[in-house]
């Protein structure tokens, strides 16, 4: 009996000792996870799925890579702005913090005035930009990545080279641009041979350029100085081409292609203050110009349009008469949202790029009071940066997005330079 007692009171005090040194499982325990990931430029430490208990407490240390710079940490969704730590405090859900970086880079080191009118574009490997060198008159070329340029390129070696809007295709890089007076454009590889053509030259046109490629055609929209008008010519390359047509009064033209080859073209109507919207379905005529935005006495310049993967068409764009950032979406013949003011930028802004990503959201450059900034709504909600700051920056910015969300933009540095900025997402 002494025995058994004695093993039964061993027994329990073992297993108070078990409970009271933390020792066994508690079940009654209750554990959340907190994933935390980063955008490539940087490390968020710890990493991966967290396990916190419930009440407890983590902390969350954010650095950059050499050569870039935090551009913003997002928690639940929600901007945390550029930290480089963030604690979770008494948890008691299961949360997601992810980190975003920044880089900017010089792809044309020439000692020439370089950089304005610059457009750009993404392959399967490398960014690809044309733009415009005032110190010889030139139109220039180059390509790469982040840190690691080609030699630039002169694809025209004749006068001329403003107003440049590049696209790619399997094969090869396609840019138009004005010179002289004309309407141009060029095709080639790097390295390779350059065929330029003037593809309109009836009096002054070819101001405010913008180039898009479907699975056959070239598509151009463009200015026409001497008569006010927008105007839109396509061909192939090193084959025939259309004669150009007149749609509208309008400037700052651009256009995209959606999915079917239909056309787009947003524009500003400089007689009335207003955006304008025009659309071709293929292998039929032009609709009817619409009008998008007349809240304003003027509004619409530096417009931007994009058509994301269920052919919604989004359009970016200035409002002179309140120096606002603008952004309207909608479908063509269709419905159309109110238009939103995403940024105030000041007396002298606007240059607006606008690319949609993989998941449908919307990616803005533009430039405000001296900066480039950068707007997108990939987190559910509109969020602004800066992105340089550094003297006059961001004039004539482009953006686009490769096949990772990464986003790039090329724009203008007033000190003379071609710069670039890398976004990770």
């Amino acid at each position: 009996m002494k025995t058994k007692t004695a093993i039964f009171l061993a027994l329990l005090f073992t297993g108070f000792l078990l409970i009271s040194c933390g020792g066994g499982d508690d079940p009654s325990t209750t554990t959340y996870t907190i994933t935390a990931t980063a955008g490539t430029g940087g490390i968020i430490d710890p990493s991966g799925a967290i396990t916190v208990n419930e009440g407890d407490s983590v902390t969350f240390t954010i650095t950059p890579d050499a050569g870039y710079q935090g551009l913003d940490v997002l928690v639940d969704g929600s901007s945390s702005g550029a930290v480089s730590s963030d604690t979770f405090t008494n948890v008691t859900s299961d949360h997601i913090i992810h980190a975003k970086w920044f880089a900017t880079d010089i792809p044309d080191s020439t000692t020439d005035n370089v950089g304005q009118y610059t457009s750009i574009a993404i392959d399967s490997n490398n960014v690809h930009i044309s733009y415009y060198d005032s110190t010889n008159d030139r139109l220039k070329y180059v390509t790469g990545t982040l840190g690691a340029w080609s030699t630039p390129e002169i694809p025209d070696n004749s006068a001329g080279g403003q107003y440049t809007s590049i696209a790619i295709d399997s094969n090869n890089v396609h840019i138009s641009y004005y010179a002289n007076g004309t309407l141009k454009y060029v095709t080639g590889t790097l390295g390779g041979s350059w065929s330029p053509e003037t593809r309109d030259n009836t009096g002054d046109v070819g101001k405010f350029t913008s180039i898009a490629i479907d699975s056959n055609n070239v598509h151009i929209s463009y200015y026409d100085s001497d008569t006010g008008n927008l105007k839109y010519i396509t061909g192939t390359s090193g084959g025939s081409w259309n004669a150009p047509e007149t749609l509208d009064i309008g400037v700052d033209t651009s256009i995209a292609i959606d999915s079917s080859s239909n056309v787009h073209i947003s524009y500003y109507d400089w007689f009335l203050g207003n955006l304008k919207y025009i659309t071709k379905t293929s292998g039929s005529s032009w609709n009817a110009s619409e009008t998008r935005d007349s809240t304003a006495d003027s509004v619409g310049r530096y417009t931007s349009i994009a058509i994301d993967s269920s052919s919604n068409v989004h359009i970016s764009y200035y409002d002179s008469t309140n120096n606002t950032l603008k952004y309207i979406t909608g479908t063509s013949g269709g419905s159309w949202s109110p238009s939103e003011t995403l940024d105030s930028i000041g007396d002298w802004g606007g240059f607006t790029s606008i690319a949609i990503d993989s998941n449908n959201d919307v990616h803005i450059s533009y430039y405000a009071n001296g900066d480039l900034k950068y707007a997108t709504n990939a987190s559910g909600s509109w969020v602004t940066y800066t992105l340089d700051s550094t003297g006059d920056v961001g004039l004539y910015t482009s953006i686009a997005i490769d096949s990772n969300d990464k986003v790039h933009i090329s724009y203008y540095d007033w000190s003379g330079n071609l710069k670039y900025a890398l976004v990770s997402q």
